[in-house]
């Protein structure tokens, strides 16, 4: 076990009252120490507990932290803890492992391994599956010590080993089982457990394993074991009980090492290859406190080594201890591990997990030494040391040590002028120091100690005033003072022995900052203005294209010779012609990656990399690629508001902030060149949780949603340690919008009422230096249509609805057949029984009357005769129009041609009119219903017999006629007339009017008395056009 009880070694009586002696002895003399860029996690931040054995990154990027109450996983942004609850056999979690297959795996403290179940069973919940299977390694659980173990690994061939409290143990097969172990190595007879937990894998393929103090090795089928204390202390008989081995790490050059708690050794590799090695010891300074816990390799060079009294970084044959003081939540450093982005994660007992994002960022705050939080300047003497300028009123100077600030005596002055730079050393190594009252100029000490030298006021030595608001010294070593309340300039040649001499060189130029250039040019900043010093003429620069106003509020001269200006609100401007009459301006602005248009102060490094001081933190310009580099809060940039940057003979750049003072180390700032990989961690679909891996997916593709499925949420997540709160992420859904959504912090998006159709959801992640992910994460799902709208439905329906037109049109068509077969059997039995009798009765009365003729002649029964025969002939007549116009042979639009041409000449030409009768013939005959036929008839025969009885005309005019589905009729005589104003007492005329509005006709009637009359049948028409010759 590892912590699961009371470590002797560490927690020995004795051991914790050395412990607590030497700690009360050496605080007294702990000098304030640079705090590093280290951010804690504990149980306060959903940690699942304070006490950490174990720290590692999966494949797909995520921190695996294993704790004394469970196991967590870290994102960047939250975590996901693990217990008994979710499959594991033991909350306690000594150890973690990836596969060759990359599954992850847990050593407990007595309920044996763990595996991962990372894929989902679709059959259960995400909130109700287990998500991990455990392996016993014996019986017995808990109290065997076989059951707790405290290390694993994988071989080469995936195979598992176990180091227990009761020996070194090997999974009989590559597929782990219940039980189904076999013990390599026995636990020691004295002590009865293991005392000592190390297990590690070398880029050789090499196995190392720690019993107590022995260190074995397995290589190409051989074991070797090896005792480095003994080897190294020669004349020792046996290695002491509390020096058992703890640790092994490799570094970038290959080399092994391993660690007990108090020395570190080096494998010397064997001469011939598959040979015995042997160690060496380390030598670096330990407090007789710093109990060794655990190694790991550093990724800029050299070991990191936990110890009880902090994290130590050993390298170049020096070792520097980082403590409390310098920002680590505890000094008990249980596990060290370097993340793949640099990042180094510090696992503690009590203190949770640290993150150290580098060594590039230190800081100073008012816990380290400052007597203010508040830092305005910084100021560097001619040997490099470095001073600032802390507080306001009063104004205290600190000198910046290597680990240490300290505080200048009497350097407690008032100057008014907080955000100027009030001291300097001149070229002579005077110092000078302006203040309220006049200004201070120092013996010639290069020490600054404000005892020895002179308080300079108005009219001394030519000064017009006591107070200055800004210092300055030119390449010449001259010494500028200006004054934004009085506008004068005033210089000092400082290179000339004794007390300075002062000449006003302008005035009534109000700067508050000023730069000469290597031109000799002198710059001058003012509140809104922006002059210039040429050849004794002070000129004003009145404008720069695109800036409204100016306002400038630093100046700077980088190597090249360009002069930048930062400005209050439109960012930095630079020139590189500064000398040019007309100088022209390159604009630098939030719209171009800067974090403010805020610029207060500009340094460059030593490879030309510029440096902007904005209201939001430090902005690093790459001038030849435009790139902006952000150095945020999250590496240690402390504050938020810079007053101050200034590059020191080391070539760091001192940054003066609201909140303290931090040092950026150029040459290991690390760029952020490896794209962030995206995953997709959670889908709700209308609600409800689709199963995922437990660790999320990249790309994912599931089956067909239904169409009341259509509200989708997503959320996502890029793995980035670096930096991880300035990723950014892009998104789009091919099917709605192809194009990327616009980057935000923003990591789950919902999609609502989603129609129909296929979709693709893509996630990309980008990181601060505006890198995106590789590939983005997938989502590929489709929608189906609602089910009246799938084609197998529209298909059915089609069907369906076709048989039931199918049906209903073959049940009409068999009714009209059926009635075409009752008009047609009507039609025929009125014919042949009906019209037979009445031509028989038309016969017998023609017959009967011939015979009355010849008995007697002149008597009434001839006329009732006539009558009979008349009558019967008429009905004969009227018979033949009835069975026309039932029998559905006659149906078509030439049948009624016919019928009305017969009708016409048989009875006009009896009566001496002549008829002409125009009725174009169609390329097809046309159907017509039966009532239209009859009612057209009807009009038409009820017009030609009214002019037969009243027009007494010579002549008549048929003109029928179909022009684009309408039926026209026109009937016209040259006869007699009638006013159409008078009442008849006949029914014709009603009679043609009721059948045309029946069949749904126009009739128009035109008749003039002696003009003949003309009547027109209009009557539109439901069938197809028809086409006529």
């Amino acid at each position: 076990m590892l912590f699961g009880r009371t470590r002797k070694r560490f927690f020995h009586p004795q051991i914790v009252a050395i412990t607590c002696f030497a700690l009360v002895l050496f605080l007294p003399f702990i000098s304030p120490a640079q705090r590093l860029p280290i951010k804690t996690y504990t149980v306060g931040d959903g940690l699942a507990h304070n006490n950490i054995n174990r720290l590692v990154q999966d494949a797909k990027g995520f921190l695996w932290i294993a704790t004394s109450e469970g196991l967590s996983r870290f994102d960047g942004y939250g975590f996901t803890n693990y217990g008994t609850n979710d499959g594991l056999n033991h909350i306690f979690v000594n150890d973690i492992a990836v596969d060759r297959e990359g599954n992850l795996w847990t050593a407990t403290n007595g309920g044996g391994v763990s595996r991962l179940l990372d894929e989902p069973n679709e059959n259960e919940t995400s909130a109700a599956r287990k998500k991990f299977v455990s392996f016993a390694i014996a019986d017995g659980g808990e109290p065997n010590g076989a059951n707790r173990v405290n290390r694993i690994l994988f071989d080469a061939e995936n195979r598992l080993w176990c180091l227990t409290d009761s020996g070194l143990y090997r999974a009989k097969q590559i597929a782990v089982a219940e039980r189904d172990f076999e013990r390599v190595i026995a636990a020691p007879t004295k002590p009865a457990l293991l005392t000592a937990y190390a297990a590690f894998a070398d880029s050789r393929g090499r196995f190392w394993f720690s019993i107590n103090a022995q260190a074995v090795e397995f290589a190409g089928g051989k074991r070797f074991d090896y005792e480095p204390y003994l080897e190294v202390n020669k004349s020792a008989a046996e290695t002491p009980a509390d020096l058992n081995l703890d640790a092994f790490a490799e570094d970038e050059n290959g080399y092994i090492f391993a660690s007990d708690p108090q020395s570190v050794y080096e494998f010397i590799e064997p001469e011939t290859e598959g040979g015995r090695g042997s160690w060496r010891k380390l030598s670096f300074e330990r407090q007789p406190s710093q109990y060794l816990r655990t190694i790991a390799p550093a990724t800029n060079g050299g070991l990191w080594i936990g110890t009880l009294s902090g994290l130590m970084h050993y390298g170049d044959g020096r070792e520097t201890l980082y403590t409390t003081a310098n920002g680590l939540s505890v000094n008990d450093v249980t596990a060290v591990f370097p993340d793949r982005e640099g990042n180094v994660w510090i696992g503690t007992r009590g203190g949770g997990v640290n993150k150290l994002t580098s060594e590039t960022i230190v800081s100073y705050t008012v816990a380290e030494g400052l007597p203010f939080s508040d830092v305005y300047r910084f100021i560097a003497d001619r040997d490099g040391t470095l001073y600032a300028q802390t507080g306001c009123e009063p104004q205290k100077i600190v000198r910046i040590g290597a680990d240490k600030v300290s505080v200048i005596h009497n350097s407690e002055w008032k100057n008014g002028r907080c955000y100027n730079t009030h001291l300097l050393q001149d070229s002579q190594r005077r110092w000078w120091f302006s203040t309220s009252y006049g200004l201070w100029v120092s013996a010639d000490a290069p020490a600054l100690d404000f005892k020895n030298g002179r308080l300079l006021t108005a009219a001394d030595n030519g000064l017009p005033e006591s107070a200055a608001a800004e210092m300055y010294q030119d390449a010449d070593g001259k010494v500028w003072l200006v004054n934004i309340d009085s506008g004068n300039i005033v210089m000092a040649d400082a290179k000339l022995p004794g007390t300075p001499h002062f000449e006003i060189v302008a005035q009534n130029v109000p700067a508050q900052r000023i730069l000469s250039d290597a031109g000799g040019t002198i710059w001058l900043a003012g509140r809104d203005n922006l002059w210039r010093i040429r050849n004794g003429q002070t000129i004003e620069i009145k404008s720069i294209e695109n800036l409204p106003r100016i306002e400038p509020r630093c100046l700077f001269e980088d190597s090249r010779g360009r002069v930048w200006i930062g400005t209050r609100y439109n960012g930095a401007i630079v020139t590189d012609e500064p000398e040019a009459e007309n100088p022209r301006f390159v604009n630098y602005t939030p719209a171009d990656g800067l974090t403010s248009g805020a610029v207060w102060t500009i340094s460059e490094d030593d490879q030309g990399k510029i440096y902007l001081g904005t209201g939001r933190g430090v902005d690093q310009l790459d001038t030849t690629t435009n790139k902006i580099r952000h150095f945020t809060n999250d590496e240690g940039v402390i504050g938020s508001v810079i007053n101050h940057l200034l590059k020191d003979k080391q070539g760091n750049i001192w940054v003066a902030t609201d909140l303290g003072i931090s040092r950026i180390n150029p040459n290991t700032v690390r760029i952020e060149t490896k794209p962030p990989p995206i995953l997709i961690d959670r889908v709700l679909i209308a609600g409800e949780e689709l199963p995922l891996a437990e660790t999320g997916v990249s790309a994912l593709t599931t089956p067909d949603f239904s169409a009341n499925q259509n509200n989708i949420s997503i959320h996502f997540v890029g793995l980035s340690f670096q930096k991880e709160n300035a990723l950014r992420y892009e998104y789009k859904l091919e099917g709605a919008d192809n194009d990327w959504s616009a980057a935000s912090r923003q990591r789950e998006v919902a999609f609502a009422n989603l129609g129909a159709g296929n979709y693709r959801f893509l996630v990309r992640a980008i990181n601060s230096e505006d890198t995106r992910s590789e590939q983005p994460a997938v989502f590929a799902f489709q929608i189906l249509r609602p089910v009246w709208q799938r084609w197998w439905f529209v298909l059915a329906a089609i069907l369906i609805f076709g048989g039931m037109i199918r049906f209903i049109y073959r049940r009409r068509v068999s009714r009209l057949l059926e009635m075409e077969r009752v008009r047609t059997r009507i039609a025929t039995d009125l014919h042949d029984d009906i019209g037979a009798n009445l031509t028989k009765i038309a016969i017998l009365s023609e017959v009967a009357k011939q015979q009355s003729g010849q008995n007697s002649s002149g008597n009434g029964k001839d006329n009732l005769l006539g009558s009979v025969a008349e009558i019967s002939r008429e009905s004969i007549s009227a018979m033949g129009d009835i069975v026309w116009a039932i029998n559905p042979k006659k149906d078509s639009l030439i049948g009624l041609t016919r019928r009305m041409r017969q009708h016409a000449e048989e009875i006009l030409q009896q009566r001496d009119i002549s008829l002409e009768f125009d009725a174009p013939v169609v390329e097809a005959d046309i159907k017509l219903d039966a009532d239209i036929r009859r009612n057209v008839y009807l009009i038409f025969k009820e017009a030609v017999n009214n002019i037969i009885r009243h027009s007494n005309a010579a002549a008549v005019r048929i003109d029928f006629a179909l022009v684009d589905k309408e039926l026209i009729l026109q009937i016209s005589d040259d006869g007699k007339g009638f006013d159409k104003a008078r009442e008849y007492d006949g029914n014709g005329l009603l009679n043609i009017k009721k059948r045309a509005e029946d069949c749904g006709g126009q009739l128009e009637i035109d008749s003039t008395a002696n003009a003949g009359t003309k009547i027109v049948l209009r009557l539109k028409l439901k069938s197809a056009v028809w086409v006529w010759r």
